[in-house]
């Protein structure tokens, strides 16, 4: 069942992932506001590869995603997010009701392959309500 997690739940979770795993990960990155920061501001760990959380407006965890081998954090997230004339401009509109991606935040890998390992192990953990299982 989904439940949303804080960002506090997040960080412990990946903590006890990469101390049960052994592998090196990255403190949790800072804020980036979808519709604050501007397209000036890179996203969070953009140019390497990791999982990217997106959060709502009150700070609960909507989604976990990897880049992961080919992919870097940053050209993950332009799949969701562009800037352009007006603004921030939604890529994917599969968001539920009441569920709008305000701010993300990242964590790199030490290795490309664990960020497969850590993101499947925070969706089973933690359940955000946007990561959908067929």
């Amino acid at each position: 069942m989904a439940h949303d997690a804080t960002v506090s739940e997040l960080a412990a979770a990946i903590t006890a992932c990469a101390q049960m795993h052994r592998f090196g990960v990255s403190a949790l990155s800072d804020r980036y506001a979808l519709n604050a920061d501007g397209p000036d501001k890179e996203f969070p760990e953009a140019k390497a590869t990791g999982c990217y959380f997106i959060f709502d407006t009150e700070d609960r965890l909507l989604y976990i995603g990897k880049a992961s081998l080919k992919s870097t954090i940053g050209r993950r997230l332009s799949t969701y997010f562009r800037w352009g004339v007006g603004g921030l401009k939604l890529q994917h509109s599969g968001w539920s009701e009441g569920k709008e991606p305000t701010f993300v935040r990242a964590v790199s890998v030490a290795e490309p392959y664990q960020a497969a390992s850590l993101e499947e192990y925070l969706i089973d953990r933690l359940q955000p309500s946007q990561n959908t299982r067929k």
